[in-house]
């Protein structure tokens, strides 16, 4: 990954190439950015440039063999930690990162701005909570124990550290805050605040916002070869979210929206039994698909509020959406809609918090029953 390979963001790419020049690099740096923005992209970039033989005035040189390994991610003076959860007929006996690299490597090359659903996808763990193992610190410590080999500097990417086990945290905390000689931690994050404030606190924040809709639109022109109409669609859409406007180009009608299409209509006319039988459905669904579920349910309540405030501008709906949210959003009041938010968002706080779904989908069933019928919750 180069710098010329992330589309825009030219002043958090000047910014850390001038913190090279000037010598002025942070030994831990936190790059935080919403999800499918350019974080991992720009620290992948910016450790190939501290690395490479004839670093240019913007970019690394791409040709020398410390680039050409990085391009492959076989780089021997970098090493990775990532979120992992075990699974069944692997072929070694630790869970941890350096035994996930067979998949880790190409789903950073197949897709830099993925997300952890699509990461546990990738290496067949969908429906598992993946996290940082305590056994990763002792993996961490005894690699950066060890001198560069090939380049200047070694360098320690941690994605998602949000998902680090408190004891590896911990375990990382003095070698965060006095690192080996030339050795470098790049943690890449789309929520610092949960990170320990302790390793927060030992690191220089690298704020990456999301892209604009023009850079989206410009690369998927350049990358995918679309057409700049569809490009410009799928942008706006995105919102920033380079990994959602890759997903949204071959969109179709996707599972989230028939089912959540059916579960307001039974909700709406408070059919228990109907009720019971999504609720099995539901349950059977991964982790992430129920998240997955419940936040689409939060888009649509969001699309429905800009639907009664008259801002057509500002809707994001995919065509085959719009007329189900134009008629969701006459049959429900202002009070509705911040209501059933606030309850859709209670339900992703306790889901990730291994809530148990059978009973959460059932409760939330309910409420939502009682609140499109009479506009008030029944019960808090």
């Amino acid at each position: 990954m180069q710098f010329r390979d992330i589309p825009g963001l030219i002043e958090e790419k000047s910014r850390l190439i001038a913190s090279v020049q000037k010598n002025h690099m942070a030994h831990a740096q936190l790059f935080n950015g919403p999800e499918g923005s350019a974080n991992l992209s720009l620290a992948l970039a910016f450790i190939t440039y501290i690395n490479c033989d004839k670093p240019g005035d913007t970019d690394s040189c791409g040709a020398c063999p410390s680039c050409s390994k990085m391009a492959k991610l076989v780089h021997p003076d970098v090493t990775f930690a990532f979120p992992i959860a075990d699974i069944p007929n692997k072929d070694f006996k630790e869970v941890v990162c350096k035994n996930y690299l067979k998949w880790w490597r190409p789903f950073l090359v197949e897709q830099p701005y993925g997300n952890l659903l699509d990461w546990t996808r990738h290496f067949g763990a969908e429906s598992k909570q993946a996290i940082i193992y305590r056994e990763e610190s002792r993996q961490i410590i005894s690699a950066l124990s060890l001198k560069a080999f090939e380049g200047r500097y070694k360098a320690m990417l941690i994605w998602q550290p949000e998902k680090m086990n408190i004891q590896a945290a911990n375990a990382l905390l003095k070698i965060v805050e006095e690192p080996p000689e030339n050795t470098f931690f790049f943690f890449i994050s789309n929520n610092y605040e949960a990170i320990i404030n302790t390793i927060i606190s030992r690191t220089q924040l690298v704020s990456v916002r999301g892209f604009t809709d023009e850079e989206v639109a410009d690369y998927l022109v350049k990358t995918a070869e679309v057409d700049a109409a569809k490009a410009q669609s799928v942008a706006r859409l995105a919102a920033g979210n380079m990994n959602l406007a890759l997903s949204l180009l071959n969109e179709v009608e996707d599972e989230s929206t028939t089912i959540f299409r059916e579960w307001m209509r039974i909700c709406w006319s408070s059919d228990f039994e109907g009720m019971a039988g999504l609720t099995d459905k539901f349950n059977g669904m991964s982790k992430m698909a129920q998240k997955s579920l419940l936040e689409y349910g939060l888009t649509v309540y969001r699309e429905s509020l800009i639907v009664k405030a008259g801002e057509a501008s500002l809707q994001r709906t995919m065509p085959h959406e719009e007329e189900f949210v134009s008629k969701f959003a006459k049959s429900i009041s202002l009070p509705t809609i911040e209501l059933a938010a606030r309850l859709l968002n209670d339900s992703i706080y306790h889901l990730e918090r291994n809530a148990n779904p059978r009973i959460l989908f059932m409760d939330l069933s309910l409420q939502m029953a009682g609140l499109l019928r009479t506009g008030e919750l029944q019960y808090q």
